[in-house]
C-alpha cells in the first residue's frame, strides 16, 4: 500500500535503487512540466528537447524496472495483470474524464483510439512491455533476449511514421533492460571519483556529439536514431549525476514528485491541452497546485488498487488466471 513506501534521506540512496529513481523522476517530471508550459503558454522555442530528454528518463527507468522485477520476483507471473492495474487503468480513467470534459462523450472517441493511449509516450511503454514479455517467453538466454529487444526496438524506430516524434524514444527501453541484465550497476557503484568524472564527461560528450551530428545529417530515420542517442545520453547523464551528487540535500525535494510522477504525467498530458489559451500566469499557478494534489491522490488510489488486488490474489479470488497474467 502507499503507506508502506519508504522515503529515505537522499544521502542514503544508492545507484538504481527506489529512492534514486524517485529523485530522478521527480526532476524529470518537473522539467517536462516547465518545458511544456514554456512552450505552449509562452511560446519559448526548442522546449521539446527538454521534454523528450525528461521522458527518456522514464523509458530507461521502466526498462530497468521491468528487468529487476523479473529477476527478483516470479518472472512473468501476473505480468500483464500488474501492468494493466498500474499503468493502463489509470491512463484510461484520466483520458475518459478529460474526454467527457472536452468532447461531451468519451465512449466513441475511446473506441476509435487503440488502448486509449492517444498516441503519446504510453505507446512506447506498452510496446516495450510487449517486446519484453515476448523475448523473455521465447528464450532463457540473456544474449538472445537482449538482442531480440534491440532488434524489435530498431524495427519500431524504422517502421513508425517519420513524423511520429515518440519513435525517438523506443531505444531507451532495451538500454534500461540491458543495464539491469548485465549487472552494470554493481560495476558503476565501485567507481571512484575519477571513474565517476569520466562517466559524466562521457555522457555529456555523447550528448553534445549527437546534437551536432543530428544537425549535420539529414537522412530519414538515421537522424531519428541520432536524436535517440542524444536523448539517451542526456537521460543517462542525469541519472548518474543524481547518484554521484546524492549527498546534496536539495535532491530530497524531488523524491515526493518522483513518487507521483506517473500521475503528474497523465494529468499534465491530458489537462494542459484543454486549457491552452485559457490561462494567465495566476490561474496557471492555481492549476499547478491542483495538479500536484490530484497527482498525489491518483498515486495513492493506484497503490491502494494494487494492494487490494494483491490481497485478492493471496485469497485466490483474482479474476485474471494463468501465468500470462
Amino acid at each position: 500500500m502507499a503507506s508502506k513506501i519508504e522515503i529515505s534521506y537522499v544521502k542514503e540512496y544508492e545507484l538504481c535503487d527506489r529512492n534514486h529513481f524517485y529523485a530522478v523522476k521527480g526532476i524529470s517530471i518537473l522539467a517536462a512540466l516547465f518545458a511544456y508550459v514554456a512552450s505552449i503558454f509562452y511560446r519559448i522555442p526548442n522546449m521539446k528537447y527538454i521534454t523528450f530528454a525528461a521522458t527518456m528518463v522514464f523509458v530507461l527507468c521502466s526498462g530497468y524496472g521491468l528487468s529487476e522485477s523479473y529477476s527478483k520476483k516470479r518472472g512473468l507471473v501476473h505480468y500483464w495483470e500488474n501492468k494493466m492495474l498500474k499503468v493502463w487503468l489509470p491512463s484510461l480513467v484520466i483520458l475518459m474524464v478529460t474526454s467527457l470534459i472536452d468532447k461531451g462523450m468519451a465512449i466513441g472517441w475511446i473506441a476509435k483510439t487503440p488502448l486509449a493511449l492517444k498516441g503519446n509516450i504510453l505507446y512506447v511503454i506498452f510496446g516495450g512491455y510487449a517486446a519484453f514479455w515476448l523475448m523473455f517467453q521465447l528464450s532463457d538466454k540473456r544474449a538472445v533476449r537482449l538482442i531480440g529487444l534491440l532488434v524489435i526496438s530498431l524495427a519500431a524506430l524504422f517502421l513508425m511514421p517519420e513524423n511520429l516524434a515518440i519513435r525517438e524514444l523506443v531505444l531507451g527501453m532495451p538500454l534500461g533492460v540491458a543495464f539491469s541484465q548485465l549487472g552494470w550497476k554493481y560495476k558503476v557503484r565501485k567507481f571512484k571519483w575519477l571513474g565517476k568524472t569520466i562517466l559524466l564527461l562521457t555522457g555529456a560528450a555523447a550528448a553534445v556529439g549527437a546534437w551536432f551530428l543530428a544537425g549535420m545529417v539529414n537522412i530519414p530515420y538515421v537522424t531519428t536514431a541520432i536524436w535517440s542517442v542524444f536523448y539517451m545520453a542526456v537521460a543517462a547523464t542525469l541519472i548518474f549525476a543524481v547518484w554521484i551528487f546524492r549527498a546534496v540535500p536539495v535532491f530530497g525535494i524531488f523524491v515526493p514528485f518522483g513518487m507521483a510522477s506517473y500521475g503528474f504525467y497523465l494529468l499534465y498530458d491530458s489537462v494542459f491541452p484543454l486549457l491552452e489559451g485559457r490561462l494567465n500566469w495566476k490561474s496557471l499557478v492555481v492549476v499547478s497546485v491542483v495538479l500536484c494534489l490530484a497527482a498525489a491522490v491518483l498515486t495513492v488510489l493506484r497503490e491502494l488498487l494494487v494492494a487490494w488486488n494483491k490481497n485478492l490474489r493471496r485469497k485466490g479470488k483474482t479474476h485474471l488466471k494463468g501465468s500470462m497474467w
